[in-house]
């Protein structure tokens, strides 16, 4: 079980509450959402929910210079993220993940969790985790299909660090 977590992509707060539900006591989750609106959103529901306390939600991306990366660093105090779950922009699931490494947010067993891989798709996150396969990243490949509907097929890539660059 994750002691720390990050989601990048709340949207409304749907998978960060269902998360949040999940972790053990004394963990944590932090949820990265570019838009303002939807992480007061999110923040909103995690309140309602009775989980708020186990989530902090930042405003900003991990792609803006080093500021959202700077305030999850201070946040963890030196500690690194154990479960990391992409479920934003896929054209910057790679920058970002990479951006965490070298910023020493992971460590050798972290978890990588990238959502819709297939469809709408993420080709260069598949690329980069096919190069890196049996080096720096473990990955299974799980099929599924699109939310809340059978019909769309997808994938959801797990993968575990195996070493640090």
């Amino acid at each position: 079980m994750p002691k720390y977590a990050i989601e990048l992509g709340a949207y409304i707060g749907y998978s960060a509450l269902r998360i949040a539900k999940r972790l053990m006591e004394g963990a944590h989750l932090f949820s990265v959402e570019f838009s303002a609106d939807n992480a007061a959103l999110t923040r909103r529901v995690l309140e309602h929910a009775g989980v708020s306390d186990r989530v902090t939600v930042v405003t900003g991306s991990i792609g803006d210079g080093g500021e959202t990366v700077a305030t999850l660093e201070k946040k963890l105090g030196g500690r690194a993220f154990d479960l990391v779950f992409l479920d934003h922009d896929k054209d910057v699931y790679v920058p970002d993940l990479k951006s965490l490494l070298e910023a020493d947010l992971l460590h050798v067993g972290s978890v990588v969790v990238a959502d819709n891989v297939g469809f709408p798709g993420a080709p260069k996150y598949r690329a980069y985790m096919n190069e890196h396969e049996g080096g720096l990243w473990k990955t299974i490949e799980h099929k599924t299909h699109m939310e809340y509907q059978s019909i769309i097929p997808d994938v959801v890539l797990e993968s575990t660090l195996q070493s640090t660059i």
